[in-house]
């Protein structure tokens, strides 16, 4: 089947998939899903094999929504379908809604706050994200309260995007998330 015939089929399913998901939920697991193909076992049963962003998705709409998707493409396809769910990074969906520039190589590269090859530094790459210049770990305010918060933040500053992810603080008043100032 052409990726055109998968297209228009996963878009009639996403608009039927619309109507029995609330908004939030269709953009948080449906937005960047996409029909990998149909494979055709019988004149009344295919496998259709959806991608999904990461495995979070994948799992998630599988377990919560498998039965919506199956009856959207049932209906599209007037056919029973067998649901795969698998994981398609979708790297050209993503690279597109970043901003691009070239390095001086001519290579793009995206543009990013912790990307080391940019040859810009990093005070003015945290300049540029708006990022307070006090903020560093050496002005944390460490206590016995939030020392596992300091040290879950230290692992990410240290391998960002690959332990602790995401990273999310909360908690009540005076438990030191907040820094300490230098007078």
């Amino acid at each position: 089947m052409l990726q055109e015939e998968l297209d228009g089929i996963w878009k009639s399913a996403l608009e039927q998939l619309k109507l029995s998901v609330s908004r939030g939920t269709y953009t948080a697991y449906f937005s960047s899903s996409n029909l990998r193909s149909i494979k055709e076992v019988d004149e009344q049963r295919q496998i259709a094999e959806i991608a999904l962003a990461n495995a979070f998705l994948r799992e998630n709409v599988e377990q919560r929504y498998w039965s919506i998707v199956k009856e959207a493409i049932d209906t599209v396809t007037g056919k029973k379908n067998d649901l795969v769910f698998s994981v398609d990074l979708i790297e050209k969906k993503i690279t597109e809604r970043l901003p691009q520039r070239h390095d001086t190589d001519g290579f793009e590269k995206i543009e990013g706050l912790f990307d080391r090859d940019l040859g810009m530094a990093t005070e003015a790459r945290a300049k540029r994200a708006n990022l307070r210049p006090d903020f560093i770990f050496e002005n944390f305010a460490v206590s016995s309260s939030n020392q596992m918060a300091w040290a879950a933040a230290s692992a990410v500053a240290k391998s960002p995007g690959n332990t602790y992810n995401p990273l999310f603080f909360y908690g009540g008043v005076g438990v030191g998330k907040t820094i300490q100032r230098k007078s």
